[in-house]
């Protein structure tokens, strides 16, 4: 699927984990994987344990009582009400619903979720190694609760797939792309980068997207879900600017500094959102620049391929991640379980080889910075971030600004791929002479 500036890919271009023989594994490294994983799993029972915390499951008990609906009185999201998730978000809800008149439902989602990042760490550890494996278990314990109790955990593992498969299964790397995006539709943004650096655009991209889109729909159709398929495109429309966005940084510095603005606890969404005339404006905004800095990333991406400067699948995975940053740093809601996203083009980095490691250890790095940060705001430190304690804000302003500096990693990294080479602008100038 990718390429060097139109030509076939060279064996650079291809990563580790696909083009050499099985990585071997130790026991003892095995047994280490696994006891990290445990370490996932037991977490949020010491948090709520230990700190009687609230370990941030709230978003389970919603998709319980949306399986519960449907299974008591046949209204199942989408298909007879809009709703704010596409319509494949439906399937590990209702996948569930024989449980749904019971607590055990949202354990069994968990479970699920659990179930999903233990494959994919085996996946990960016999196609790239330990180290991404590891790295892998590390982001989810890091990131804490809502890595696991999310559809957006979901998401990330079929997107995470996606980019072990790129290489030798691109079309099926489409199809597991598109089907994150109907999870959660953010993926959807990958489809730029991964239009970009394709070989083959028809073939690997555009024609998989249109027959997974014609299913997606004749099953909408089939379902009834016709009139609500749409709907979560207008669903976060009239959300205001959430507190743990990045853009909501200086609101909290406000507050902190004793010049208060209106916090608005929103119960349905279960948010505290920024309300006022500067925090609506700072909005508004937002709905503008979040998708004028993917396009960009995507303009920039197209440059550094047509140089031809740097292997193009490391090129395909800064896209990925530069864009999915861009959706981070430029959301006016910036939910916590938003930085899950992050995972899937991090650990497949580790495939790129010890040679291309110098930047991307910077990047790995930093995008643990960001999943710890992210559970000291949520769940441990929330109330104290309503509250406007120091710690918390300190926290925030912190986390926010390692976000803001892997976007400007990724997109320096870019940005020096899609330069002009130097020596060959010199040569063409003195021949011009």
């Amino acid at each position: 699927m990718v390429h060097r500036g139109g030509r076939e890919s060279r064996p650079s271009d291809v990563p580790e984990a696909e083009s050499s023989a099985p990585v071997r594994v130790t026991l003892r490294q095995t047994l280490g994987l696994w006891l990290l994983f445990a370490l996932v799993l037991a977490w949020p029972f010491v948090l709520n344990a230990a700190w009687g915390v609230h370990v941030g499951f709230g978003d389970v008990h919603l998709y319980r009582l949306w399986a519960l609906d449907g299974v008591e009185h046949g209204r199942w999201p989408v298909l007879d009400f809009d709703w704010i998730y596409p319509l494949g978000a439906l399937v590990p809800i209702a996948l569930l619903s024989p449980w749904a008149h019971d607590q055990i439902y949202e354990s069994l989602f968990i479970g699920l979720t659990l179930m999903m990042v233990a494959v994919i760490m085996m996946a990960v550890r016999d196609r790239i190694g330990v180290r991404a494996a590891a790295w892998w278990l590390l982001f989810f314990l890091l990131l804490g609760p809502v890595a696991i109790s999310r559809l957006d955990g979901i998401a990330a593992a079929l997107a995470t797939v996606a980019l072990l498969v790129i290489v030798r299964r691109p079309r099926l790397a489409t199809v597991l792309v598109l089907a994150a995006a109907w999870v959660k539709v953010a993926h959807a943004a990958w489809m730029i980068p991964l239009l970009v650096c394709s070989r083959r655009r028809l073939r690997d991209v555009l024609v998989p997207a249109l027959l997974m889109t014609f299913l997606i729909g004749a099953i909408a159709v089939a379902l009834g879900a016709q009139s609500h398929l749409f709907s979560f495109v207008d669903g976060q429309s009239g959300r205001r600017l959430q507190i743990e966005s990045v853009a909501a940084t200086p609101f909290h510095l406000l507050n902190a500094f004793g010049r208060p603005s209106g916090l608005y606890g929103n119960i349905q969404l279960a948010a505290w959102e920024f309300i006022g005339p500067g925090a609506t404006r700072v909005a508004h905004i937002l709905d503008v620049l979040m998708p004028v800095t993917v396009l960009a990333v995507g303009a920039l991406t197209l440059a550094a391929v047509r140089r031809s400067r740097m292997p193009n699948h490391e090129l395909l995975l800064l896209s990925l991640l530069a864009t999915t940053l861009a959706l981070l740093v430029f959301n006016k809601v910036g939910s916590a379980q938003y930085v899950v996203w992050l995972s899937s083009p991090v650990v497949a980095s580790f495939a790129l080889g010890a040679d291309r490691d110098r930047v991307w250890r910077t990047i790995r790095g930093l995008t643990l910075v960001v999943a710890a940060g992210t559970q000291l705001i949520y769940p441990i430190g929330y109330d104290a971030l309503i509250d406007g304690d120091a710690w918390a804000v300190v926290i925030l302003v912190l986390r926010n600004a390692a976000l803001v500096a892997l976007l400007f990693v990724t997109c320096r990294t870019l940005w020096a791929a899609s330069r002009p080479d130097r020596a060959a602008l010199s040569t063409s100038t003195d021949r011009d002479c």
